[in-house]
């Protein structure tokens, strides 16, 4: 049925349970979620907000036709239709203004997003902590991390709203990502704490990263090793801890210090998987250590990792590379007969 044919009237109640019922069987797709908004909204009373704040999901995911960025554009405008009915007639709630907040930060308006969560904030409605993690995102993907740390660091605690540890991770990810590991560095190892928040693996592994694409392996490397000392940070590291801080020594040219780390990482008990074996392997080809290369890859097999194309790639390159064409022949002919197809980087 398209947008603006009416069926038989209906109640202001049936359709609230229609589009409720719907949107939990997950049968409620855009096209009707946009006509049953048409059919209810002159018929609205207070409580159908709870219908509407489901009708404006289903519109701002958009469908497989539509991108998200237009999907979230559109459930903006209903905003504004629901708006002007007037509050005494359908105010919104906190579900409505968390929807709301996400729409703008889609869309990259952050901005009018800020300008929602103030709204927000004057209707007295209690804050939710995943609402203001979409908010927090937005402002960090929009690279305004300095008005994400004000909500995280100051506005939540003012508010009763006790940041979660996912929180502080999205935070720690976009200061990392704008290059600013000191203060993601600060919040781990500081804030949270004081603030009662223990980080995780992921909160780490987010600031291993960030310090590794700055160069800065070595203060990830320390970090890594508190991690493991009893009376650290009781956040025992998982291989992608270890996986990063050998990739970054590599690629800043400090072999010894990746080689040493990834023999270290066997013995403290976290196996090595293919994503770690191959960045080993790549890095001691580029520093021409190509035996210590091929003993690498040897080891793969003794530990039950099996190979892919990539791992013998770095090899055959470096191989050609110093002109020992039957080395390269020799693991070819092996690649294959493990039933590994080349690629053409092969």
């Amino acid at each position: 049925m398209s947008r603006g044919v009416k069926p038989v009237h209906r109640t202001c109640l049936q359709l609230e349970r229609i589009i409720v019922g719907r949107h939990r069987s997950g049968s409620l797709g855009l096209e009707d979620a946009l006509n049953l908004f048409d059919e209810l909204l002159p018929q609205a009373r207070p409580a159908s907000v709870h219908a509407f704040n489901r009708v404006l999901t289903v519109v701002a995911c958009g469908d497989s036709s539509s991108s998200q960025r237009h999907g979230a554009a559109l459930a903006v405008s209903l905003f504004n239709t629901m708006a002007r009915v007037g509050v005494n007639k359908l105010a919104a709630d906190a579900c409505t203004f968390s929807i709301l907040m996400r729409c703008f930060c889609t869309v990259g308006r952050l901005d009018f997003a800020l300008g929602a969560f103030g709204q927000f904030l004057k209707t007295g409605w209690r804050v939710q902590v995943m609402a203001l993690n979409q908010l927090i995102k937005g402002l960090c993907d929009g690279k305004m991390t300095s008005e994400a740390m004000d909500i995280v660091l100051r506005r939540m605690p003012e508010l009763g709203c006790t940041p979660y540890v996912f929180s502080y991770t999205i935070l720690i990810k976009g200061l990392c990502d704008g290059k600013r590991t000191r203060d993601a560095m600060d919040i781990v190892l500081r804030r949270m704490p004081e603030l009662g928040c223990t980080p995780n693996v992921f909160s780490y592994n987010t600031l291993i990263k960030g310090l590794c694409a700055e160069k800065k392996s070595q203060q990830a490397l320390e970090l890594l090793l508190r991690m493991t000392a009893d009376g650290g940070y009781n956040c025992p590291p998982n291989v992608v801890s270890y996986s990063m801080v050998i990739d970054g020594f590599f690629k800043e040219g400090e072999v010894d210090k990746a080689y040493t780390l990834f023999h270290e990482m066997l013995g403290r008990g976290f196996p090595p998987d293919l994503v770690t074996y191959n960045s080993v392997i790549d890095g001691l080809c580029k520093a021409q250590a190509v035996e210590k290369a091929e003993a690498v890859l040897q080891q793969m097999f003794d530990k039950g990792v099996m190979p892919d194309s990539w791992s013998y790639n770095s090899l055959i390159h470096r191989y050609c590379s110093l002109g020992q064409l039957e080395e390269a022949v020799r693991l070819l002919k092996k690649m294959s007969g493990g039933g590994l197809q080349p690629n053409v980087v092969t």
